[in-house]
């Protein structure tokens, strides 16, 4: 074993008994011992190290200066070459990326978000199916958010406040958005119900806002449309 494995194993070993001063001073050795390799290697051996964190059975937590000093630039520089799995790796980390302004500032304004990060991934992979199929939970948690409250209204996930005539076109762009994916996927039955009832009411509540004086209330408007319960 060379001295880089051994210091990878003694600082999984640490993790898992949980003894923050000894795992983070672990964690230093690791990272001094990776930062004398040239940067390619480094970057090598930290997409593989992020690979086997996000999908496979490693379960060690990243601590921020794994992310920030050996993680972030690898997939940074995997992101600007196009490389495959580096989006979605980096999406994957974007707890620590979240909280990392100074990583967070140097990717494009486009590329800030958990599902903007996915969208990438898809862009430089067309057949990163892990991708898609995270950017699908994703859009379909924010989908089921934007109705929850109905028939009291429709909510736009970004405020959580309820939507403007504006906002009911982003939401209805997202859904077609998710439309195709799940199409493409091949698990568009599984959300049928999820994008009939959002494409009724981003629709709905878009005329009920245009027609507000004629309904105070849009639970006025569902009602006179037939659906008093919403759905």
């Amino acid at each position: 074993m060379n001295p880089l494995e051994r210091a990878k194993e003694n600082y999984v070993a640490a993790e898992r008994d949980r003894i923050r001063d000894v795992s983070m001073a672990r964690l230093r050795e690791l990272i001094d011992l990776l930062m004398q390799l040239p940067e390619e290697d480094r970057y090598v051996w930290a997409r593989e190290f992020a690979r086997e964190l996000l999908e496979g059975d490693e379960g060690t937590p990243v601590r921020s200066p794994m992310f920030r000093e050996v993680i972030f630039p690898a997939l940074h520089a995997g992101l600007r070459d196009r490389l495959p799995g580096c989006a979605r790796w980096m999406a994957g980390f974007y707890p620590q990326l979240y909280k990392s302004p100074d990583c967070l500032s140097k990717l494009p304004a486009g590329q800030r978000t958990y599902r903007d990060l996915l969208r990438l991934a898809i862009d430089q992979d067309p057949i990163d199916a892990l991708a898609r199929g995270k950017l699908i939970d994703s859009i379909a948690g924010a989908l089921d958010f934007a109705i929850h409250e109905v028939p009291d209204g429709v909510l736009a996930w970004w405020t959580s406040n309820s939507v403007s005539l504006e906002e009911c076109h982003i939401l209805q762009a997202e859904l077609a958005e998710f439309e195709a994916l799940a199409k493409q996927h091949g698990n568009e039955q599984e959300h049928a119900e999820l994008i009939e009832e959002c494409r009724y009411h981003f629709t709905a509540y878009a005329d009920y806002l245009e027609r507000r004086p004629e309904f105070t209330r849009y639970a006025e408007y569902l009602a006179a449309d037939g659906r008093p319960e919403g759905f």
